[in-house]
């Protein structure tokens, strides 16, 4: 994809009447503009939606929170033979 508009801009500034060199660094600028843009995104979206959970207080997080809070059930007083 980038190397496309790299070729693209290339050739539209070589045909709007630019040299060579200066066409070709205006092609890759806007390829390595593109893919900078797409760089800062993908580290956004990463920063945002791959958080950790929050931790609880007393260090303990998520279900095992949950599980030490859970009381103890009775034990069975009936004996078994």
């Amino acid at each position: 994809m980038l190397a496309t508009l790299a070729a693209t801009r290339t050739e539209h500034r070589t045909a709007a009447g630019a040299s060579l060199p200066a066409a070709l660094t205006s092609g890759y600028h806007l390829a390595f503009l593109v893919a900078a843009g797409l760089l800062a995104l993908a580290a956004l979206l990463a920063g945002v939606l791959l958080r950790a959970p929050a931790h609880e207080a007393g260090g303990v997080s998520g279900s095992a929170s949950r599980e030490s809070r859970r009381e103890p059930e009775p034990k069975d007083r009936t004996a078994r033979v």
